[in-house]
């Protein structure tokens, strides 16, 4: 983040969430706290991820399991240990 310029990921559409990411300007593991919405957080980790990786790594990261997920019961029990780039 440059400039000093607060940051509130949860104002920012996702297209510009991802260019920020892309930019270097928002740490990919802090979404969840820039954020403050963990699904969001995931799914826009997973966009990014897919879009430096490309093509077959992109299909892979894409078949893993997200939809399903208990957020709030699993973000409970990783919140604070070393499990902060979720993507399924």
């Amino acid at each position: 983040r440059g400039g000093g310029r607060a940051f509130s990921g949860s104002t920012l559409s996702d297209a510009a969430v991802l260019d920020q990411l892309a930019a270097g300007q928002l740490a990919i593991h802090k979404l969840e706290a820039e954020l403050g919405d963990p699904v969001r957080a995931m799914r826009l980790r997973r966009q990014h991820i897919q879009a430096k990786l490309g093509g077959a790594h992109a299909e892979a990261v894409d078949a893993l399991p997200s939809d399903a997920m208990d957020a709030d019961g699993f973000y409970n029990k990783v919140d604070g240990a070393c499990c902060e780039n979720v993507i399924g």
